[in-house]
This record gives C-alpha cells, sequence and structure tokens, in this order.
C-alpha cells in the first residue's frame, strides 16, 4: 500500500535535482510505502535525463514530461497521477534531512491521521547557512498544535509555503483543492484554502525541510514584465483569498483581522516588484488604489525597526503622492539594487 506520494516539479534545475532526489530516497520509507513523482516541466537542460535515470534505477520513482506550463500545473498533474493516501509537495531545487519525512509522517501523520501535517524549514542563501542548519538538524521536534484550521490561524498564523505539510488526499480530492495558476503566491493561495476548510490539523516543531533562496528565482527577478505580471497575479490572489473570507462565519472577523494584518506587513515585498516595474504614474495609481481596496496599503507597522520603519514610510509616502513613484523607481533600479542592495 503506497502511503506517501511526494511531487517534484522539476524545471531546468541540471545543478539541484540529484541532491533533491538522493535526498528523498534517504528516508525510512520501505519502497513499496512511498512513490516520489516528478514532472518535468519542459526543461531544455539535463534535468529530464537525470531523472530519467532514477526512474531505471528504482521503481517507486516516476517521471511524467509535459511541455512547460508552470509550477501549477505540474503539481496539479501530480495530484492527479498520486496514489499515496497521504501527498506532499517538494521543490526540485530543495531538499530535506536524513529521515526527515519519515520521522516526522511516522510519529505524527500515520499516528494520529490528521489532514494536515505541518513541519518546519530552515532557509539557505549561502555557504554560511549551510552551516547553521547543521545545529538545526540535531535538534529534536515537539508537538506545537493540535486542532483545526481556523484555530491553526488565530494560535500559529498563516503559511506562505505549500512544501511544509503532508495533506491527505482525499481531504484535497473531496474539496477539489487545486492550484491556480499564478506566478507569485500560488503556494499562498493553495494553503490558505486548505486552512479555511478548517481541517483536522497537527503541526510540529522538526525542522526536516531545506529552501534554496537562487538569484534567478521568480522572487528575485528584475525584468518588469515579470514583476508585472507578479503584482497582477498578488493582487488576484489577495481578492480570491478575501472572497473565501467572506463565505466564513465561524471566527471569520478574527481570521480576517490576522489575514489582513499580515498580508498588510507583506506589502512591503511585492511593493518592490512595484518599483521595478516601471508603470506609467497613471497605471501605478490605479494599482495602488486596488491595493488600498483590498486594505494592502497603506502598510500598518508598529515595530521599532529603524531600516522597517524607514522602508514602510517610503511607501507610504508614495501610495498618497504618486508624481514620486517614476523618479523612486529609476533610483531604486538603477542606483540602489544595482549598486548598493545587490538583492
Amino acid at each position: 500500500m503506497i502511503l506517501l506520494s511526494i511531487i517534484v516539479p522539476v524545471y531546468n534545475i541540471e545543478n539541484y535535482i540529484t541532491r533533491c532526489i538522493e535526498s528523498l530516497l534517504n528516508q525510512e520509507f520501505s519502497p513499496n510505502e512511498y512513490e516520489i513523482i516528478l514532472i518535468n516541466d519542459g526543461s531544455t537542460d539535463n534535468s529530464g535525463q537525470i531523472c530519467q535515470h532514477y526512474t531505471i534505477l528504482y521503481n517507486n520513482i516516476i517521471l511524467i514530461n509535459q511541455i512547460n506550463q508552470g509550477v501549477s500545473a505540474a503539481r496539479n498533474l501530480g495530484l492527479e497521477m498520486a496514489r499515496g493516501k497521504f501527498i506532499c509537495f517538494v521543490d526540485g531545487d530543495d531538499y530535506l534531512i536524513s529521515n526527515g519525512l519519515s520521522i516526522v509522517f511516522n510519529s505524527y501523520t500515520l499516528k494520529d491521521n490528521p489532514d494536515v501535517t505541518i513541519y518546519q524549514r530552515y532557509i539557505i542563501k549561502n555557504h554560511f547557512d549551510y552551516l547553521a542548519e547543521e545545529k538545526i538538524e540535531r535538534q529534536r521536534g515537539k508537538r506545537l498544535f493540535v486542532g483545526n484550521g481556523h484555530n491553526y490561524i488565530l494560535n500559529q498564523g498563516l503559511i506562505f509555503n505549500v512544501t511544509l505539510a503532508f495533506f491527505k488526499r482525499s481531504f484535497l480530492m473531496e474539496n477539489n483543492l487545486k492550484f491556480l495558476n499564478y506566478t507569485i503566491a500560488e503556494d499562498f493561495l493553495f494553503f490558505t484554502s486548505v486552512l479555511l476548510l478548517n481541517p483536522a490539523i497537527i503541526s510540529t516543531s522538526y525542522n526536516i525541510y531545506r529552501y534554496i533562496v537562487h538569484e534567478n528565482s521568480i522572487t528575485t527577478t528584475r525584468s518588469s514584465k515579470q514583476a508585472q505580471k507578479c503584482v497582477h497575479d498578488y493582487l488576484s490572489v489577495m481578492k480570491n483569498i478575501q472572497q473565501q473570507l467572506s463565505n466564513i462565519n465561524d471566527k471569520a472577523q478574527s481570521i480576517y483581522n490576522i489575514y489582513t494584518k499580515a498580508m498588510n506587513l507583506n506589502s512591503f515585498y511585492i511593493y518592490k516588484k512595484i518599483l521595478i516595474a516601471n508603470y506609467s504614474t497613471s497605471t501605478y495609481t490605479s494599482i495602488i488604489n486596488e491595493f488600498k481596496k483590498a486594505k494592502l496599503l497603506p502598510i500598518i507597522h508598529t515595530g521599532t525597526n529603524l531600516k522597517c520603519i524607514i522602508g514602510y514610510s517610503i511607501i507610504n509616502i508614495l501610495t498618497y503622492i504618486p508624481i514620486l513613484y517614476k523618479p523612486t523607481s529609476f533610483i531604486y533600479n538603477r542606483i540602489l539594487a544595482k549598486y548598493i542592495l545587490k538583492l
């Protein structure tokens, strides 16, 4: 019986996919208990060949090739093919610690049979982060939360990354949960939709997932066209979630307040995309008005970090004085980002 299906989207990651697959094989599962579904999303490098090599070596590794359609389509295809009682998503350029998945799965998911089991991740940006993760890897996990999705939001907050959980496949199928085709925040939309359906949840402090930050990722790309797409998709995701919130009766206002506060602060990061997008002043004004309607701007900040205070203040000023957008965008892209921030 297949207990777990691991869905891995693959696109032009020939330097990373081997480590990812090896980490998934290095778990304390019997081969007949889990399957690794690799979705090659039209890679033009050697990623597909590497994946094909592993299907020859291991019977529980499945490779599906498709023309490039994006990560959402890849994950949805994986959902259609999955046979496991539970499902998890792993990005092909990330990896997991040895036996991490099996420990959490056996200790919590199999034992308590929740709809969702949530675990933790460590973000790796450079060589020093690889050294720091060794300390985390030796830490023992503990149970953080047991309850339903609404109470999870009220007590633990929101989850932005879909790769941090086991999902019961029957729960996803019964609620027809799929990924929508967005370039940004599709993870957040999917996971928020799950939580708002009020599933049974267990979360643990086990830190087993390793998320790798790349310079050429969607979140770091500086193309104005790509930035415009991100801003448009982000607004669409937020409106989608707000519509879902309007359909909730139980604890709706409290959940809405948590959501609004978190996403309002998160606007600091999407505003970087607005600066990169190089809009006309009139288009910028229209977009800012959309953000205001969604209560994503102006940013409400109560912290004391000087860097954040300055950043939030600048964004809020630009929110009310659109004529300053073009010169600020020029300074950000041509000077700050290029020579100072180097993000």
